[in-house]
């Protein structure tokens, strides 16, 4: 099954949605117009397994994850072409098995991920606009594959957490009146940072987005931020609150104090009514 459209129409949070939702393992390419001027950083493909991001990589090459790791100089036995035939139609990740060769270890495995996964899909949240496409038969590349991956929910956090133009967003984002309601009654195994705990503690679905920047001291703005990167991440929803009993009260107290103020308009005096009937006569 394949999926096509742009950015302008579908944010990178929904495609990463779909994809996580249907556990599903393919290619995702993200390219741009042929009049963008951010070609210099496309394109991007991204794979994943069982709706998990496993790698990233410029090209379709398979070479990229084995430059990294050249570069470092972490690969003493040289030709890159030669150690390329012997990876390319190897089934297991790169990484995994340079490290049972005593190549790589853990945490060499876990600087390589950062680079070449980690940092350029969050620097995708930033575009404003390119062609993408997922393609559920394209094969994993497992040359480009460390071992190592992370969820959707991961990577749409962190994207959106560094993300500063929030302008082609804006039309998504909850509305002030709007509340959150939880939807997991612990915190949860994501690493939120101390604004988006704030925020999460007050998605109790009783209070607006208005009400909860006024008790957190936080911009409207970052607070209906937060509110959108929690809800990507799955954690929250946005609901139309219910008026609290003093509110609504109040509502009604003063909805009636103005009928009564309609009612009781002042009534015209008995004396100017009979100066008014004296005068007529005169005029008759």
């Amino acid at each position: 099954m394949a999926l096509t459209g742009y950015l302008s129409e579908y944010s990178l949070v929904e495609i990463f949605q779909f994809v996580q939702q249907g556990y599903k393992t393919g290619l995702l390419l993200i390219e741009p117009d042929n009049d963008s001027v951010q070609s210099t950083t496309f394109p991007s493909y991204i794979w994943f397994r069982n709706g998990r991001i496993v790698a990233h990589a410029r090209d379709l090459s398979q070479l990229g994850l084995l430059v990294m790791i050249d570069q470092r100089g972490w690969v003493v036995d040289g030709d890159l072409s030669a150690m390329h035939q012997k990876f390319k139609l190897m089934h297991e990740p790169l990484g995994l098995y340079l490290k049972s060769q005593g190549t790589l270890d853990t945490e060499q495995l876990r600087l390589l991920f950062r680079s070449q996964v980690l940092q350029p899909v969050c620097g995708l949240f930033k575009l404003a606009n390119a062609r993408f496409s997922f393609d559920d038969q394209v094969p994993l590349a497992y040359p480009e594959m460390t071992g190592l991956s992370m969820t959707v929910g991961e990577a749409s956090l962190l994207g959106l957490r560094v993300l500063r133009d929030w302008s082609l967003l804006e039309y998504k984002l909850p509305s002030p009146e709007f509340g959150l309601k939880k939807l997991r009654p612990e915190l949860p195994a994501l690493k939120l940072d101390t604004q988006e705990i704030q925020v999460w503690e007050f998605a109790n679905g009783q209070i607006s987005l208005t009400q909860i920047a006024k008790k957190t001291g936080l911009a409207l703005s970052t607070v209906q931020q937060i509110c959108f990167r929690l809800a990507a991440v799955g954690l929250v929803k946005e609901i139309a609150i219910e008026l609290a009993p003093a509110a609504l009260t109040e509502m009604l107290a003063t909805n009636q104090s103005i009928a009564k103020i309609e009612v009781e308009k002042p009534a015209l005096s008995r004396s100017f009514m009979s100066n008014l009937v004296g005068f007529l006569k005169k005029k008759v």
